[in-house]
C-alpha cells in the first residue's frame, strides 16, 4: 500500500512546481501569512470500539454487546498552519486541519486560482491515531496500537465561476499491530479509501454573509480483510453566518454505510447509520487586534445492527488563536 503514497506525493509535488513555474511571483506580493490557535476540548464516549489514549479507559471488555460504562476526558489542542503567497494566483501552505475545512491531516498543498475563475486546492496528507490492537478481545486487557492514514486531498470551488464546489479525497490506511487481522485474514484493516463530495454553496443574503452549503457524500473503502469493505453515502449540510466581527457555522451529516460482507465476529453485515452535529462560533479581531476567540462543540450518534459498533460521543472547545500576515 506504501507505493500509493509515493505516487499522491509525487503527484502534488509535480503540480505544484508546474504552477510555480508557470506563474512567477508579482513584485512585492510574495509573503507569509498564518496562524496559530491553541485550547483545549472535553468529549464523553460510550464507544467499545474507538480507543482513547487517556488515563481511566476501560481496556478490558466483557462481552460485545453495547457498551455500558461512559469516558470523559479533557486533552490540549494546537492547531496551525502557515502560507507563502507565490504570485497572485498560487499560495502554497502547511498545516493541520482547521474547524470546518476539508483538510484531513497534517497537509502540504497548494492553492491555485486557474483561468476559468475555478480555484484548486491539492495537497498531501497524513495523519496517526490510537487504535485497538484487536477490539474483540474480551476477558482481558485490549493493548494500544497505532493507525497512518495518507493520501491525497483535492479540492474545486468557484467551479468555472460558479458556486458549485467538488472533493475528492484519496487515502491509505495502515496498521503497526492488526492482530485481529493477524487471527483472520477477513478482518485486516488496511486498505484504500476513495471520497468524493460534490456541493453548492446558496449565498441567502451576501450582505450578511449568510450562506447554506450542501453536499452530498459517497465513500468506497476497499480493505485486505473482506469484512472492512464497505460503500458509504450521505448528506451534508451547512449554514453559515458571517460578520466583520463574528461568525458561526452549524453542520449536519448523515450517512449510511454497508458492509460488504460478513463480519466474522457476528456472522452478520454490519449496517451503521451515523448522525452527527456541530457549531463553530468565532469572535474576530479581539481588542481591535489580530486575536480571535473560538467555542464550539459537536453530537456523533451511530447506530449499527450490531450493537458492539453502536456510539454517542459529544464534544466542547474553547481555543484563542492569532492570525499574522
Amino acid at each position: 500500500m506504501n507505493k500509493y503514497i509515493c505516487y499522491y506525493i509525487i503527484l502534488t509535488l509535480v503540480m505544484i512546481s508546474t504552477a510555480i513555474a508557470l506563474e512567477p511571483p508579482s513584485e512585492n506580493r510574495s509573503r507569509f501569512s498564518g496562524r496559530i490557535e491553541a485550547g483545549g476540548f472535553y468529549a464523553n464516549s460510550d464507544s467499545q470500539v474507538i480507543a482513547y489514549e487517556v488515563s481511566g479507559i476501560d481496556k478490558r471488555i466483557e462481552n460485545l454487546g453495547k457498551s455500558e460504562s461512559e469516558l470523559s476526558f479533557g486533552a490540549p489542542l494546537i492547531l496551525f498552519d502557515v502560507n507563502y503567497e507565490l504570485s497572485d494566483d498560487v499560495l502554497i501552505y502547511f498545516g493541520t486541519p482547521f474547524f470546518m475545512d476539508s483538510r484531513e491531516g497534517l497537509s502540504l498543498g497548494a492553492e491555485l486560482l486557474l483561468n476559468n475563475n475555478s480555484v484548486l486546492d491539492i495537497s498531501v496528507f497524513g495523519d496517526s491515531s490510537g487504535i485497538w490492537q484487536d477490539p474483540y478481545l474480551t476477558g482481558e486487557d485490549r493493548a494500544f496500537t497505532y493507525s497512518h492514514k495518507a493520501g491525497l486531498n483535492l479540492m474545486f470551488s468557484d467551479i468555472m465561476g460558479t458556486d458549485f464546489l467538488l472533493n475528492y479525497v484519496a487515502s491509505v490506511y495502515t496498521v503497526d499491530d492488526d492482530i485481529s487481522g493477524d487471527n483472520d485474514a477477513r478482518l485486516k484493516r488496511e486498505g484504500l479509501t476513495q471520497k468524493i463530495k460534490p456541493g453548492y454553496t446558496f449565498n441567502l443574503n451576501k450582505d450578511s454573509g449568510t450562506a447554506l452549503i450542501s453536499s452530498l457524500i459517497y465513500e468506497r473503502n476497499e480493505s485486505e480483510g473482506k469484512a472492512y469493505t464497505y460503500d458509504k453515502a450521505g448528506l451534508e449540510l451547512s449554514l453559515a453566518f458571517e460578520t466583520n466581527q463574528n461568525s458561526i457555522v452549524f453542520s449536519a451529516v448523515t450517512e449510511s454505510l454497508f458492509y460488504n460482507n460478513k463480519n466474522p465476529v457476528f456472522n452478520k453485515k454490519v449496517r451503521d447509520t451515523n448522525y452527527s452535529g456541530s457549531f463553530i462560533f468565532s469572535r474576530k479581531n479581539l481588542l481591535e487586534t489580530d486575536w480571535y476567540l473560538r467555542v464550539g462543540g459537536g453530537l456523533d450518534y451511530l447506530d449499527s445492527n450490531v450493537n458492539f459498533f453502536d456510539h454517542v460521543i459529544y464534544i466542547v472547545g474553547l481555543t484563542m488563536g492569532y492570525s499574522f500576515e
